[in-house]
């Protein structure tokens, strides 16, 4: 008996769920191009955010928002950790997408703030 699916399937099958965005991206999108003053569609999510335009300003008002948003405390570890450095002088190259997996861990930590 041959248990391979036909071949009409396999592109079906490969492509479904591609190119579907989670929330906290979509979130992340909007509050990036919201302090950019550009649109969720241009911002690049593996490109870091000092190539996008963003200053040390501008990232703090990023987590700022992201805090807010998500209800929830990003310590400055976690940053370093994403960021490969002390916080302060390697925020800039953090991306889109690692802020993302930041937001995402922090929602799994204890802390959450208060409404």
């Amino acid at each position: 008996m041959n248990h391979r699916l036909p071949i009409l399937l396999l592109p079906v099958v490969a492509f479904v769920g591609c190119g579907r965005q989670s929330e906290t991206e979509i979130s992340v999108r909007k509050i990036i191009a919201a302090q950019l003053k550009g649109t969720p569609e241009a911002i690049q999510m593996n490109v870091p955010l000092r190539d996008q335009k963003a200053d040390d300003l501008h990232l703090v008002e990023i987590l700022m928002t992201l805090e807010e948003r998500f209800e929830v405390k990003i310590p400055d570890q976690i940053i370093e950790k994403y960021a490969g450095g002390k916080v302060g002088h390697t925020w800039s190259k953090l991306t889109p997408s690692q802020l993302v997996q930041i937001v995402e861990e922090c929602k799994a930590l204890p802390f959450k703030r208060k409404k």
